[in-house]
């Protein structure tokens, strides 16, 4: 999960300053969801609105046949009931921690007084209210099913769940809960290298997504986001999706194909061509003049692969790590 800021061509009820992303103009986020290259869904917000409370949303808004069983996020992706909510409705929630000192330090929590584990290196801050938890379970439950029911958006919820200030007691509760499901992840985080890379790897795989769309963007004159209003601004985004899977389907297609070529009678050169990224445009011209047409013409992908193999050479040091 990531968001992408870009600008709006117009000034639309979802267009906000951010001096950071977008110095004098406006913009919005393109929240995505993003399995291991393949841009699933995606949803438009405003600027000045918290991803976190997409997270969910976004989640259980994917159609495709992918099914997901983790997600993971930068520090946007957080807030007080996140690793809750994704537990409660069946998700990993993996998120990116950076100054991961301070949150230990701070974030941490233990069933036992804190002062049983005084000697330890890390120490958890304070004790969880398990009696709460228990008491107003019932009551969380019925969030769960509201959430579940999707009788308003799920991101309204989420955010008031995560910011309202005056704290009741069943909100307590699944602040308490989500404390413990985040001490879990974070001393899974601390202790298991595996986890970071492959946290990390799925963050930069999502980057490399981005920059790919930011491309197809700036083909119609700049790194803007056409449309007057909410409904233009969601075609415009998913035409760019819709673009950027074509070619990841594309390169995804002839790197399949050049690798189960390569497979038995070079097995290094597999081995290379299976570090090669399907996010890659170098090769593909988005600039010119298209006729669109319906003459039942396909293109034969297979020609087009046996003339690579006839020709194909790898340069090395070209090699796209993503």
């Amino acid at each position: 999960m990531d968001g992408q800021k870009l600008v709006t061509k117009y000034h639309t009820i979802k267009s906000r300053y951010g001096k950071k992303y977008f110095g004098m103009l406006k913009g919005v986020v393109l929240f995505l969801l993003n399995a291991n290259h393949l841009p699933l869904c995606l949803k438009v917000i405003g600027a000045n609105q918290h991803e976190s409370h997409f997270l969910l949303d976004i989640v259980e808004s994917n159609t495709s046949d992918v099914e997901i069983t983790a997600v993971s996020g930068d520090m946007h992706s957080i807030n007080r009931v996140n690793f809750a909510l994704m537990y409660l409705f069946g998700y990993l929630f993996m998120p990116r921690f950076t100054q991961l000192r301070d949150k230990s330090d701070n974030n941490l929590v233990c069933f036992d007084e804190v002062k049983h584990y005084a000697h330890r290196v890390i120490k958890p801050s304070k004790q969880v209210n398990r009696v709460l938890i228990i008491k107003e379970w019932d009551n969380v439950l019925r969030i769960l099913a509201s959430l579940a029911l999707k009788k308003t958006t799920q991101s309204q919820i989420v955010r008031k769940l995560s910011s309202y200030k005056k704290i009741n007691a069943t909100l307590k509760a699944l602040i308490a809960f989500d404390e413990i499901i985040m001490t879990d992840y974070i001393l899974d985080y601390i202790d298991i290298k595996e986890v970071r890379e492959v946290v990390q790897a799925s963050l930069n795989r999502g980057e490399s997504y981005h920059q790919l769309s930011s491309t197809i963007a700036k083909v119609s004159g700049g790194r803007m986001l056409s449309g007057k209003n909410e409904i233009e601004l969601d075609i415009n985004a998913e035409a760019i999706r819709l673009i950027a899977n074509a070619v990841i389907f594309y390169n995804a297609t002839l790197l399949s194909t050049l690798y189960q070529h390569y497979l038995e009678i070079d097995p290094y050169m597999a081995k290379t061509i299976a570090r090669f990224s399907p996010v890659a445009w170098q090769h593909i011209s988005f600039i010119g003049k298209y006729e669109f047409y319906n003459r039942g013409d396909v293109i034969n992908i297979q020609e087009v692969i046996e003339k690579i193999l006839a020709d194909f050479k790898i340069d090395i040091s070209a090699v796209s790590h993503g």
